[in-house]
């Protein structure tokens, strides 16, 4: 009886497993779409003086604007930011008294997001020939500081 008992749970025990294999559970998966978005810089002027220079008729470019950058990137997962040494940014005029006028990269140090550093100023030109309206009149201007990453 007890052979016939020990057969029977063996066999049974095999059968269970078996069957126990041939029904387990499996599964997969797979994307059929996904996707990414790129990131944006995202920086503003910081700390803009103007200097202590006026604009005087001597044809050549005279400092009267100085500051840094303010990389306002997320953290997360965070870049680097510096002032375009080729391309430090532009001038637009806004009064015929001053000539030109230029970005000037003077710090193109990495500023890290939620930092500022770096060093810029602008540089307006009065021509030599200008005339006496321009005498401690108004020179409006506008600017654009270019960043890029490392």
């Amino acid at each position: 009886m007890r052979k016939i008992f020990g057969l029977t749970f063996a066999f049974s025990a095999i059968l269970a497993l078996i069957v126990g294999v041939a029904f387990a559970w499996s599964a997969s998966t797979a994307a059929t779409t996904s996707s990414a978005t790129g990131g944006t810089l995202s920086v503003a002027p910081y700390g803009a003086a103007p200097t202590s220079n006026q604009l005087y008729p001597t044809g050549n470019p005279i400092a009267v604007l100085t500051g840094q950058i303010q990389n306002n990137t997320p953290a997360n997962p965070g870049v680097n930011v510096m002032i375009n040494s080729s391309n430090p940014g532009a001038v637009v005029l806004a009064n015929t008294c001053a000539s030109s006028g230029q970005v000037v990269a003077t710090d193109t140090s990495q500023v890290a997001p939620g930092n500022a550093g770096g060093g810029w100023e602008v540089d307006l030109t009065m021509p030599g020939n200008a005339p006496d309206s321009c005498k401690g009149a108004p020179l409006p201007f506008a600017y654009t500081i270019n960043v890029v990453t490392p």
